[in-house]
């Protein structure tokens, strides 16, 4: 193939690059998987946006300055809170009815008792069947999770969605030759004045 400009990770077969049609080439980098809360999903579109404005070696290198500044003021924005749920929410489809979870309990079916005895409480006669999608949030609290339907943005475990976006982006930033850790800064001016 031929690229504009290409960077590898350090591993095998691990690389993006421009295409002379101004197309990203992205190779064995995640960021699509299909649960991704949609905040890191375009977190990773964003990313590879801002590398595709750059046309040559010296755009592109001003370009991995903006995703560095650009993944500075998503994680700032996890940690005050500033990220509505619905974009935090993972969606999980139920595979098999709520009673066959004997011996492990998935993080969607939490959710999903959880807000079935909430509605029952309230006197609602509701059920959750086979197909149907779970949204949900992970929270500090010791269950770990919430049903998006009863969850507050101060529940929310942002460092839990941190780490997501570390997990997701991590091959595209070595390949950039960023550090994640540089990024996570906390006391950064930006942290304070924005």
């Amino acid at each position: 193939k031929e690229y504009k400009w290409v960077v590898f990770s350090r591993r095998k077969k691990n690389y993006l690059g421009m295409l002379p049609d101004g197309q990203i080439d992205i190779k064995g980098l995640t960021g699509k998987k299909r649960n991704t809360p949609d905040y890191i999903k375009e977190l990773f579109k964003g990313v590879v946006g801002v590398l595709s404005s750059a046309s040559d070696i010296a755009a592109f290198e001003k370009s991995v300055e903006d995703v560095r500044a650009l993944l500075k003021n998503s994680i700032n924005d996890l940690r005050r809170g500033r990220v509505p749920l619905n974009l935090l929410a993972f969606r999980v489809a139920l595979t098999k009815p709520l009673s066959s979870y004997t011996k492990t309990t998935p993080q969607h079916v939490k959710a999903a008792r959880h807000l079935l005895q909430h509605l029952k409480k309230l006197g609602i006669e509701h059920s959750i069947e086979v197909g149907d999608v779970i949204s949900f949030v992970k929270t500090s609290d010791k269950v770990g999770v919430k049903p998006i339907e009863l969850a507050r943005i101060d529940e929310v475990d942002h460092e839990k969605y941190i780490d997501i976006l570390r997990t997701t982006l991590e091959q595209v930033l070595e390949a950039l030759d960023i550090s994640f850790e540089e990024l996570l800064e906390k006391y950064s001016i930006d942290y304070f004045t924005q």
